[in-house]
């Protein structure tokens, strides 16, 4: 969850805005067509903007109505980003769940000792046994934690097998 309260809705309008365009101007565009509204739009906006002392606006409404339209739909990103992002309410609804269900796992770089029994199956107690018996995996200190990196705890842990209650099952 870093970056602005909208970081992720600009990355989602940097990758997707072409492509979404591409796909709504047709649409638009054949349903303008039907109607007689892009001609119509044509002329009124060309007559306007050869007033003196007027904003031009874009004479092409498929282009105008699809840029808005996109706009649109970003706006509503931004504002549920945003509410993902500061409500812990909103992190927890069923369709966020199922994105980041789909979404590949973050395998950890370091961990915290309390974390091991979550993470490998070995409780923090017999890490902490290892480490006063100056047996164990290597590992740093950061305030009251001690702190492991993942593959030299993996490494380690392959060259030194742990049992766990879940060996004796």
């Amino acid at each position: 969850m870093l970056g602005n309260d909208d970081a992720a809705t600009q990355y989602l309008t940097g990758k997707t805005q072409t492509t979404l365009y591409d796909k709504f101007y047709p649409v638009i565009k054949n349903s303008f067509a039907k109607v007689g509204a892009e001609q119509i739009w044509e002329n009124l906006i060309h007559r306007y903007n050869n007033i003196p002392f007027t904003k031009d606006v874009n004479p092409d409404l498929t282009d105008y109505v699809t840029g808005e339209a996109l706009k649109g739909v970003y706006t509503i990103i931004a504002i549920e980003e945003k509410e993902i992002r500061t409500k812990l309410s909103s992190r927890t609804t069923d369709l966020l769940k199922k994105v980041l269900k789909e979404l590949p796992e973050v395998r950890p770089l370091y961990f915290k000792r309390p974390d091991s029994g979550k993470l490998f199956g070995i409780p923090p107690r017999v890490l902490e046994d290892l480490a006063m018996k100056k047996i164990g995996p290597a590992y740093f200190r950061r305030g009251k934690y001690s702190i492991y990196e993942v593959d030299t705890f993996e490494k380690w842990l392959t060259q030194n097998p742990i049992k766990t209650s879940n060996d004796y099952e």
